[in-house]
């Protein structure tokens, strides 16, 4: 009976003998072209570097014909990505490569990585190839299972291998500006993955399977496609910091909520329209970034959040502030660009806060107890419809700037013109109200301005008098080079 032809590298080794075995899937091969994708395939390298060589030493075309019985040479060309990676390595060839544990290839040009990648480097630990020309990762590439820091950001890659969750031992991922649309659903098997940035990339959705990165702590996503978020998100219970600037998002999952370890979030040029009720559950949340969205209002639960100290809302669409704004723990708000009227009665109530920017609102009148403020430090109020101030403004004990310009005020409380107000106050606007009415041109100047007069003479007065020390310590050089000339003759 005719035996089928067989494919055996220098070693001697038989590849894929089975396919071509009576019944197998090439055993009526008919040409070498049908033959040489499969055997590539087998051995994980591409096609054009699988040559076969007749045992008569004849090299064989795609249009030669596989003959029974025959014995066919398998060679395999030189890899030139290997040969490449050896020399940015300094070693003399690819398989010299095999007990690295840390490659780092910033900027070096790299257009690719060899096919037998992953296999040629099983141990390593840390891959730096980030600024490079990388367009796809080698299917292999899922094979460095001791991977657990991965840089490569700033290349141009569209898709990462479907496999790439087998990665299970991968804590830190950098991939930001590439050209990434999805990731593939075995993303979430990194379960080991404490950081992740995919900024400025194309990423039009996420997997469902992201809510089971169990260990994440860190989360960059700014300046994507994202509209929504998957239902699965709440499920990252260790998030610490998520960064979703720049996306499309209209809207949050109702589970938001459920990020309890949530410390920092920015959420800044989105289409924001509301947040979810849960979002007051965010017991850890310190720090939130909101500007530049359509929030109308913030939901009542939004004064829940105990840990709150920075909160910016500047450029949305907010006609109120939830009745209980005062009472959390603030250190600094912003929530200029919106449409505010006027602000809750407890305001005052905000007795850490240090910074306030309510500029370009529709503000008519403060609540009386603004003046509670009392560490109030910056404190911008500009472009709104204020004609008057609270009685209890003079108690802004610790103010040292205040812009008050383009309002419509025509006096200023009596709290605010006494010899011991505003004290702490080193810089005033008041441009675009009716000055004359408010006083300030009469020599009975409000105390604060007073006290800017006393600093700039302070100043000034320092100066002159370094200059005439100055000058009083050159004249006495002068004279004793005058003494010790005359000694000398």
């Amino acid at each position: 009976a005719e035996m089928p032809a067989s494919f055996r590298l220098l070693s001697g080794e038989a590849v894929i003998a089975e396919v071509f075995a009576e019944g197998g899937a090439l055993s009526e091969a008919s040409s070498i072209g049908e033959v040489r994708p499969e055997l590539a395939l087998a051995l994980g390298v591409v096609q054009d570097r699988v040559k076969l060589v007749s045992a008569a030493g004849q090299l064989l075309g795609d249009e030669d014909p596989v003959l029974t019985d025959a014995d066919v040479q398998v060679c395999l060309l030189l890899d030139p990505l290997e040969t490449r990676l050896a020399e940015l390595l300094g070693a003399p060839h690819f398989e010299d490569l095999g007990g690295k544990q840390d490659v780092s290839l910033p900027n070096r040009d790299v257009t690719g990585l060899p096919e037998s990648f992953g296999g040629g480097v099983p141990l390593l630990r840390k891959l730096r190839l980030s600024g490079n020309q990388l367009s796809a990762l080698p299917r292999s590439f899922t094979k460095l299972q001791a991977l657990t820091e991965l840089w490569l950001e700033d290349n141009h890659i569209a898709r990462l291998p479907e496999d790439f969750g087998c990665l299970e031992r991968l804590r830190f991922l950098q991939l930001e500006e590439n050209e990434l649309t999805c990731l593939p659903e075995s993303f979430g098997d990194l379960r080991a993955l404490e950081t992740v940035a995919l900024d400025c990339n194309a990423l039009a959705c996420l997997p469902e399977s992201i809510g089971n990165l169990s260990a994440l702590q860190k989360l960059r996503l700014v300046q994507n496609e994202l509209t929504q978020l998957p239902t699965t998100f709440g499920n990252l219970k260790g998030l610490r910091e998520l960064w979703l600037n720049r996306n499309r998002l209209a809207g949050l999952p109702e589970n938001f909520g459920s990020l309890a370890s949530l410390r920092k979030l920015r959420l800044v040029r989105n289409r924001l329209q509301s947040l979810p009720l849960s979002f007051g559950r965010l017991a850890e949340l310190q720090a939130l970034y909101l500007e530049d969205n359509q929030l109308a209002s913030l939901p009542d639960t939004f004064v829940e959040l105990r840990s709150l100290k920075s909160v910016n809302l500047d450029n949305n669409r907010l006609l109120a502030l939830p009745d209980s704004f005062g009472k959390l723990p603030l250190e600094k708000f912003w929530a200029s660009g919106n449409r505010l009227r006027r602000l809750p009665e407890g305001f005052g109530g905000l007795s850490s806060l240090t910074e306030l920017g309510l500029r370009s609102n529709a503000l008519e009148a403060l609540p009386e107890s603004f003046g509670g403020l009392r560490a109030l430090q910056i404190l911008h109020l500009q472009e709104n419809r204020l004609s008057a101030l609270p009685d209890s403004f003079g108690q802004l004990a610790s103010l040292r700037m205040l812009w008050l310009s383009a309002n419509r005020l025509t006096s200023l409380p009596a709290s605010c013109l006494g010899a011991g107000s505003l004290r702490a106050l080193q810089l005033v606007r008041l441009g675009g109200n009716d000055v004359e009415r408010l006083g300030l041109l009469e020599v009975r100047q409000p105390a604060f301005l007073d006290q800017l007069s006393i600093l700039r003479r302070e100043a000034l007065s320092q100066r002159q008098s370094a200059a005439a020390l100055e000058d009083a310590a050159a004249a006495a050089a002068a004279a004793a080079a005058s003494a010790a000339a005359a000694a000398a003759a």
